[in-house]
């Protein structure tokens, strides 16, 4: 729809169409969401050409394209017309903006500026009225304009958008008190005072000047780590470790001279347990100790921060991710990328490999306009299905919008020109009822994974009509990638069996250092780190050295970790139905069908069972690009063996265990197991199985999570002994509802809180308070899942050959899921090359050179010939 002029006064058939519809605006409150940022079905914005219409009944933003189809949804032809027109910056707002940041951080002032740009911002506002078919645009302060819709226009046009509010894009590395400060000894002066002249300071072993470190407790001044730049290094050759390490390691923390401002100063601990960067409470005065007043004191040198923020400004694209390549940008439908709005690379790795699935763009973008027409107006800033087709239609058709003309030199960035993303709205959708997901630290791409899913299928509950499309019309999504698992357990007594089919959305295999094939290389590379680090020492620098080797990493074959996942497994008090009481048997799993797509995840996280801390396994592992299945596909029962009574379905072949010992869980057991970053409800079901750890306790029932990792249902709601109690039963639990109505929730509120977050009180009253702003929709639409026939029950696996070709993968960079980065590779057709291999970094899309098959974390393989 064509946007015409702002008219200064309203005459004729707007006037008429202002005062009929005069009764429909409202003034959002305090709490109310506006959506005024973005419209609300495609990625346009006030910075659009034709600006943005917020309709003052719902408060939604819509671009022109759309305004005739939300106005007739709506009822409501009147709107805020916004438009913003860049400007250049004058040469007084330039040298402002040139200032580098100084953290870590995103958000932040002194961080990295993610709202930042080379221009300002010139507003515009009008009101937007539908007539005839027709926009016409008068002037905000036209005295024709009725009093009721000027307020309304006034408060939504002050009124912060959600997405702003949703939005606090702040990272940065925490920093811990040392716990050596308190009680730092520092020996006695005595005419050691430390000059408080840069020109003076020196390296005690090498008479070096830059990068020096005083050790608080003996007043030596050494050198840290080598700091490269480049080809240079620029100071440092690690006498201040040495010195540590001389003086019987009794003296731990060290300052960075060049650094000491009367704000504070970097500080570094070598105590082993440490072994970072630390806080010191008292440094003002550990220094004074030795002449150094901090309130004199002006920075000569680059904090440990700033060394990072400049070694992550400048380490390029490629070097990030395929060492050595040059990667070329590529850009176009399919080949968008996503803005990263804060540790959100794990999400846009998922929904980058998701949006490559034929059938997720046949149902979402290709099905946009009925989604779109199906979706009420006021509920569109909720609607995960009506968000997805949005999303879908620009990453797989490319179709996004240009901003409004720029006016002077304030140059366009990729994300401007259409080939990024933001992906603000569907994050907050996805996020939504979770506490982690919902927040800006960094997640499990596979956990995120398996939890999109569940969201997309309970969606599918609510309106059917969302699973059309593609080339499995009215299945659910995630049966394309449903793995049917068969498990068999053999009762070592009796020799009788019993078979247990369960599905899962991904095939985990875990990884045995053991079965690597270079140990020998490995080795040899540990004993050459080793005699590097013992010559360099003293704190990290943030750089790289030029003559740095390439890790050795050991070298794993996919099919060792495939025959671990097939291998039997001795259970210990396994409950025989054929004895009726425990004894010993051995479990096995196959694959009873194979879906038309498949997630495969290589754990690489485990937990270190001497600190209790996630690690990563640092491995490569051989994962070819077509991939032959078929051996590990079970046979079911045979006609040579004995089956055991059917409650032996009860009595345990997954992981609710062998014999359910205990009558109901340890809360307390419970809590601890969770506290450890294990989900509740294998927690529930490890107490279950062990009897509440019997005499080890929460020991006994963490070595079974442990243990049980890999099996399909481990977080599946557990059901005690008797059917009785547990997530799945009928009726929510008394207490938990009691519980949850003392906070001031209604009982109704409470049970279908419950029912949403399967039980779990704790995640419950997280969704009841991330609901608040709309909370009788969100139990609407929780209770409308529950009586809605669910879509595909019993409904036969979509089976087939278990050959498939590799079409995407994820990889993690970091030492644990929580911190580090996430990157995928995507087989993909690009326009004048053909099938080629693509690596998308957030914002970055690029044709990739050395995919990094060996190192991916999450897989997705296509059956061939589907």
């Amino acid at each position: 729809m064509p946007v015409p002029d702002v008219e200064a006064e309203a005459q004729g058939p707007v006037l008429e169409a202002i005062v009929e519809s005069a009764s429909q605006c409202r003034s959002p409150g305090a709490f109310d969401r506006v959506y005024k940022d973005e419209c609300m079905y495609t990625f346009a914005t006030p910075e659009h050409a034709d600006g943005l219409f917020t309709n003052l009944k719902t408060w939604e933003g819509v671009c022109s394209d759309l305004l005739l189809l939300d106005s007739l949804k709506s009822g409501c032809p009147l709107y805020l017309w916004e438009r913003h027109v860049r400007m250049p910056l004058t040469e007084e707002e330039k040298a402002e903006r040139s200032s580098k940041p100084t953290e870590m951080a995103i958000g932040t002032e002194e961080g990295f500026r993610s709202q930042s740009q080379p221009f300002t911002v010139q507003k515009e506002f009008a009101l937007a009225v539908v007539a005839r078919g027709q926009a016409h645009l008068v002037s905000a302060s036209a005295s024709s304009v009725p009093a009721g819709v000027a307020a309304a226009l006034s408060a939504v046009m002050e009124k912060e958008s959600a997405s702003k509010l949703d939005d606090i894009a702040v990272w940065r590395e925490d920093v811990q008190v040392s716990r050596y400060a308190a009680d730092l000894e520092q020996l006695p002066a005595k005419g050691k005072a430390v000059s408080m002249d840069p020109a003076t300071w020196k390296c005690y072993e090498t008479g070096d000047t830059g990068n020096l470190w005083l050790n608080l407790s003996t007043g030596v001044i050494g050198s840290g780590r080598p700091q490269w730049d480049g080809e240079k290094n620029i100071g440092g050759n690690g006498s201040a470790l040495r010195h540590f390490e001389a003086t019987g390691r009794k003296y731990p923390l060290a300052v960075k001279l060049g650094t000491i401002t009367p704000d504070g100063a970097d500080v570094y601990s070598y105590a082993p347990d440490e072994d970072d960067m630390v806080l010191d409470p008292l440094l003002k005065k550990h220094l004074l100790h030795w002449g150094i007043d901090m309130a004199r004191m002006e920075k000569t040198e680059k904090t440990m921060a700033e060394w990072q923020v400049d070694f992550n400004m400048q380490f390029e694209f490629n070097k990030i991710t395929e060492a050595g390549s040059s990667l070329r940008p590529v850009s176009g439908p399919g080949l968008l990328g996503l803005k990263n709005l804060g540790s959100t690379c794990y999400m846009n790795s998922v929904l980058q490999v998701l949006h490559s699935v034929p059938d997720v763009k046949a149902r979402f973008a290709d099905q946009r306009e009925a989604v779109f027409q199906g979706t009420p107006a006021g509920q569109c800033g909720d609607s995960l299905g009506l968000n997805l087709a949005k999303l879908g239609r620009a990453l797989c058709d490319g179709v996004t919008y240009a901003p409004a003309p720029v006016r002077g030199d304030a140059s366009l960035t990729p994300e401007d020109e259409g080939r990024v993303v933001n992906p603000a709205r569907v994050r907050r959708i996805l996020g939504k009822g979770h506490a982690e997901f919902s927040s800006n630290r960094q997640q499990d791409a596979a956990e995120f994974l398996s939890w999109m899913l569940d969201l997309v299928s309970r969606a599918e509950r609510a309106d059917p009509a969302l699973t059309q499309g593609g080339a499995h019309p009215g299945r659910p999504l995630e049966d394309l990638f449903q793995l049917g698992v068969q498990q068999r357990v053999l009762c070592t007594e009796s020799g009788k069996v019993a078979y247990k089919n369960d599905r899962d959305s991904c095939l985990a295999l875990q990884i045995d250092l053991g079965s690597a094939t270079n140990m020998e290389a490995v080795s040899a590379y540990e004993d050459r780190q080793s005699k590097r680090q013992r010559t360099a020492g003293g704190p990290p620098s943030g750089t790289a050295s030029k003559d740095e080797e390439d890790k050795v990493l050991p070298r794993v074959p996919l099919a060792a970790c495939l025959g671990a996942w097939t291998a039997d497994e001795t259970i210990e008090g396994y409950h025989s139905a054929a004895l009726g009481r425990p004894t010993t048997a051995s479990k096995s799993q196959r694959v009873s069908a194979f879906p038309p797509f498949l997630f495969l995840r290589l754990d690489r996280y485990c937990m270190d069972r001497e600190t209790w801390t996630a690690k990563k396994i640092e491995c490569e592992v051989e994962v070819p690009e077509t991939l032959d299945l078929e051996h590990l596909r079970g046979a079911g029962p045979q006609p040579d063996e004995e089956l055991q009574p059917e409650d032996a379905a009860q009595g345990g072949t997954g992981s609710s265990g062998g014999t359910a010992a205990a009558a109901s869980w340890d809360d307390d057991i419970v809590a601890q197991i969770v506290a450890m970053g294990f989900s509740e409800n294998g927690a529930k079901r490890a107490c279950l199985a062990t009897g509440n750890g019997g005499g080890g306790g929460v020991e006994a029932c963490m070595n079974w999570v442990l243990e049980h990792m890999g099996d399909p249902d481990i977080n599946d709601p557990p059901v005690a002994p008797g059917g009785g109690g547990g997530a799945a039963a009928e009726e929510a639990d008394p207490n938990a509802v009691a519980m949850l109505c003392g906070m001031g929730f209604s009982e109704s509120h409470a049970k279908a809180a419950l029912k949403a977050k399967g039980g779990s009180t704790e995640q419950a009253a997280d969704w009841l308070l991330s609901n608040m702003d709309d909370l009788d929709s969100a139990v609407a639409q929780v209770n409308a899942a529950a009586v809605a026939p669910a879509v595909g029950d019993a409904r036969e696996p979509l089976d087939g050959p278990g050959k498939y070709e590799l079409v995407g993968f994820i990889s993690h960079m970091g030492q644990n899921t929580s911190c580090g980065h996430y990157v995928c590779h995507i087989k993909k057709d690009v326009p004048g090359i053909g099938k080629h291999w693509v690596i998308f970094n957030d914002e970055k899309v690029a044709l990739s050179e050395n995919p990094p098959f060996g190192l991916g974390y999450v897989y997705l393989f296509k059956r061939v010939g589907a």
